[in-house]
């Protein structure tokens, strides 16, 4: 992450921030991998790395189901399926969560 900050690497910043989130909500902190993915998504954008931004929103909808919100878990993983279908790609699951 220093190296990246130091050179103003978005993209990899963005994936960083992204795999470090994921192991964050495998962990248990919901809170704090959200905080991170957001910060993802904003390195992202910045790149238009549009499949990152996807995949984080799609782990945000995964995390705010298992944080009790149902509805906007449903919400963001419509978003990220039509995300996904927008660049022809097939959205499905992530396969680090068993939900």
């Amino acid at each position: 992450m220093r190296i990246s900050e130091a050179h103003q690497d978005s993209w990899f910043r963005s994936h960083a921030l992204g795999a470090y989130a994921t192991g964050v909500s495998l962990a248990g902190d919901l809170d704090r991998s959200t905080l991170l993915l957001r910060e993802s998504m904003r390195f992202g954008v910045e790149v238009e790395d549009r499949i990152q931004v996807a995949w984080a929103v799609e782990e945000l909808g995964l995390i705010a189901a298992g944080h009790g919100d149902p509805e906007r878990g449903a919400i963001l993983e419509g978003v990220y399926a039509g995300m996904a279908a927008e660049m022809g790609l097939q959205a499905q699951v992530s396969p680090w969560h068993d939900s």
